[in-house]
């Protein structure tokens, strides 16, 4: 099993994933469909103490090719859907760089 850096098996949106592995796959898949970049940003990464660091949101910065779009927003789509909205409902999906995703 992998961890993250600091040695935590959940250290990425616990409550979604589970643990870090399961956090990484996401990602990845991300990547295998054609992700520019996957981020987590600064202000999303929580300080739980004794160097337990955890993060709950990340910035996936999409393609330009159109087939490789179209995968990674239907991934991006698809979990906005399971968190119930956690990306803006009105959103222009045809016409987004990136998308945020956050797990509450």
């Amino acid at each position: 099993m992998r961890t993250a850096p600091n040695g935590d098996d959940n250290a990425f949106a616990s409550n979604r994933f589970g643990d870090t592995e399961n956090a990484i796959r996401f990602v990845e898949a991300l990547y295998a469909a054609g992700a520019e970049r996957v981020i987590i940003n600064q202000e999303n990464i929580v300080d739980e103490g004794g160097g337990d660091l955890y993060a709950d949101a990340l910035v996936v910065l999409l393609p330009k090719d159109a087939a490789a779009y179209s995968r990674v927003v239907k991934i991006c789509k698809l979990e906005s859907d399971r968190e119930e909205g956690s990306v803006s409902a009105d959103a222009d999906w045809e016409k987004l760089e990136c998308v945020f995703l956050w797990w509450d």
